[in-house]
């Protein structure tokens, strides 16, 4: 493990803290937020008509490796319960150079990962209002910013409030729409004329649906009793999520066969919403929709900000960065270069939607792999400040 005199190793050295105003329900609709918008909004219909019913398992096989993801850093955000999650722990496993490639790597990912759901947002309003989708996508960045700069606990309300909307939302449709099931639909499991090469073509895309529990440790400086709610925030999300996408997955497979042509579109479920509960249902589900870029967009901008303030703190990035507001205590600097970024990248490529949802996968599934392999290096290094209270 790599010292460095500008690094500070020590598990309680920052002069400069953050306030702890995020509770376990606050922490655990950043994770769920997060992942809910990608996986249930835009991949069932494409990945069932790729990969066909066993789809479901696909998405079960994710869960299990984002689960064992997700014990990894639970136990290296106990140990380091900072600002800067992946970041952080990867800096005081291999050392600042390797330590500054990854911070640039996973702040850039949750810019890309926000231009995307701002993107996502302003496409479901074009429909509502006549108005260009990156205007309306660059207005709703604007707010969120100013959201993030009053406080995290400000933002971490309004998460509560759209994560259990969008919670609701879902569940209403899994409820209805599980008594419309037919086990015709899921046979055989694997088509003959798909084969396998469906499920592992599409295992590996939809893990890109599991990104957002991440993004809890980079805010973990801001959660209460960090010992106890980070591990139940961390690993509860992914389990959550999971046992969601498979039981809305197995719904949609079983209502529409995987072969139908409306199966291969990116509003599936809007769509056997407004058949199964009319024009209620499908104006349920598009909600959920916006709700869902809306939390998204806004856990991305909250974790991003403190990747580079946490990189600030370590001399790693100028020190203009580490700097907290002294009325609202939040890095306003990096809020602002954040957003300031992300809507760069909207005016840019805001008409690039699979492009910029490409370039943030690629770098935060590049992240998550030297996350695994830091838990193995601090747990190994016999440092006297490793003391983490969750062990995986």
């Amino acid at each position: 493990m790599s010292e460095n005199p500008k690094v500070d190793h020590s598990n309680g050295g920052p002069t400069t803290k953050l306030a702890r105003d995020l509770g376990l329900g606050a922490a655990l609709s950043i994770g769920i937020g997060t992942m809910i918008c990608a996986g249930l909004f835009v991949l069932p219909g494409i990945a069932a008509a790729a990969a066909g019913p066993i789809v479901v398992l696909s998405f079960g096989l994710c869960g299990l490796v984002a689960v064992l993801i997700a014990l990894c850093m639970s136990e290296l955000a106990t140990a380091m319960p900072q600002a800067g999650g992946g970041y952080l722990f990867i800096v005081r496993a291999f050392g600042p150079m390797l330590g500054t490639v990854m911070g640039w790597c996973l702040w850039l990912s949750l810019i890309f990962a926000s231009a995307f759901y701002m993107v996502g947002f302003g496409i479901y309003i074009a429909d509502i209002i006549p108005i260009s989708h990156v205007w309306l996508a660059l207005i709703m960045t604007a707010l969120l910013t100013g959201l993030n700069f009053i406080g995290a606990k400000e933002a971490g309300g309004m998460q509560n409030v759209i994560v259990g909307g969008l919670l609701i939302a879902l569940v209403v449709f899994f409820v209805r729409a599980i008594f419309e099931v037919d086990m015709d639909n899921v046979r055989p499991l694997v088509p003959p004329k798909l084969g396998y090469s469906g499920f592992l073509y599409m295992t590996p895309i939809l893990f890109v649906t599991f990104m957002g529990f991440a993004e809890i440790a980079a805010v973990s400086e801001e959660i209460k009793n960090p010992n106890r709610n980070l591990p139940i925030a961390v690993v509860g999300s992914v389990i959550i999520v999971t046992v969601l996408y498979c039981a809305v997955e197995f719904c949609v497979v079983g209502i529409l066969r995987y072969d139908d042509p409306a199966m291969n579109s990116e509003k599936v479920l809007m769509e056997l919403a407004e058949v199964l509960m009319g024009k209620t249902g499908y104006t349920m589900i598009l909600a959920g929709g916006v709700m869902a870029t809306v939390s998204s967009a806004n856990a991305s901008i909250m974790a991003a900000s403190r990747i580079s303030f946490a990189m600030g703190r370590d001399r790693l990035m100028p020190d203009w960065f580490n700097k907290i507001h002294r009325r609202f205590k939040t890095p306003y600097r990096s809020i602002a270069i954040t957003s300031g970024l992300t809507m760069v990248l909207l005016v840019v490529m805001g008409e690039h939607l699979e492009l910029i949802a490409e370039a943030g996968a690629f770098l935060s599934l590049l992240l998550y792999a030297f996350i695994a392999l830091a838990c193995v290096v601090m747990r190994e290094s016999k440092v006297d400040w490793y003391k983490p209270s969750f062990k995986t």
